[in-house]
């Protein structure tokens, strides 16, 4: 198989390291170029810390996810978190569309546009605009300005989806080669962890209720806990294909005539 440009769409800057981190370790060990786009700055993503240090703290530990990730190129849209609601989505599609073309891109993955039980805006608005930037980066009529540019129309081959939960799983990716990279990655996202466990610490209290060995839990025995979860999420993931860990997707490269395209279809010769 040819090298392949993957671009992932990643709303905040610990999205990819969760959702599908090791599927996008796997694709850049296996050789394919990995392109992450980081949507919004992570500006409200800390607690007890200024904008700026947010900011800041959030961009250099997303630096060290990524790496890990193997990412080739990473970009940074730069968006306010949680405040991309009035946002045109035209504005956020060109810029997805700009990047495609520049790129090349053959697999784009990124959240389910109709993600089941998604309460985050900002995850809802990015896979609105990736969905439609993908069918849309291929017309000549779509942002013809970029052309000036040296860009051309450019297709997409495939689209890979992820949620908090899937409307439908056609794709199941084995990650057990790297699941150790995968959990790296996600802990290297110190400050947002933190936040994790603090929010949810916080609804505990809310509903009047408390783990008491999440209380006594320390900042340093946060990878520990985020090791668990993420091996008991993939370790189920993988049960339904018979390997240890694996992520979940909904595949979309040819939508309701994939069917046709299975009947009908042979191979192109290079």
């Amino acid at each position: 198989m040819r090298n392949l440009n993957i671009v992932c769409i990643s709303p905040h800057a610990d999205d990819a390291s969760i959702f599908c981190g090791g599927t996008l370790a796997k694709y850049a060990r296996e050789g394919h170029a990995l392109h992450i786009v980081r949507v919004t700055n992570d500006d409200k993503d800390s607690f007890g810390m200024s904008r700026e240090q947010t900011i800041e703290v959030n961009a250099r530990e997303a630096a060290a996810a990524f790496a890990l990730l193997g990412a080739a190129q990473t970009f940074h849209l730069d968006y306010p978190n949680d405040e991309m609601d009035p946002i045109p989505e035209t504005e956020i599609r060109e810029k997805f569309i700009r990047i495609f073309r520049r790129v090349q891109a053959d697999v784009v993955v990124s959240f389910d546009p109709w993600g089941i039980y998604e309460e985050n805006p900002d995850h809802t608005k990015c896979a609105q605009a990736a969905d439609d930037a993908c069918w849309q980066s291929g017309g000549d009529r779509y942002n013809p300005e970029h052309f000036a540019d040296g860009l051309a129309p450019h297709t997409i081959a495939e689209r890979l989806y992820f949620a908090r939960r899937l409307p439908e799983v056609n794709h199941v990716v084995d990650i057990t080669d790297t699941m150790d990279i995968k959990i790296q990655a996600v802990c290297a996202h110190r400050n947002m962890i933190a936040n994790i466990v603090r929010g949810f610490r916080e609804k505990l209290r809310a509903n009047r209720l408390r783990i008491p060995w999440l209380d006594e839990l320390a900042p340093a025995e946060h990878p520990a806990l985020v090791e668990r979860f993420l091996r008991e999420s993939a370790r189920a993931v993988g049960s339904q294909i018979g390997v240890e860990y694996a992520e979940a997707f909904r595949r979309n490269r040819f939508g309701e005539l994939e069917g046709f395209v299975a009947e009908h279809a042979a191979p192109l010769e290079e």
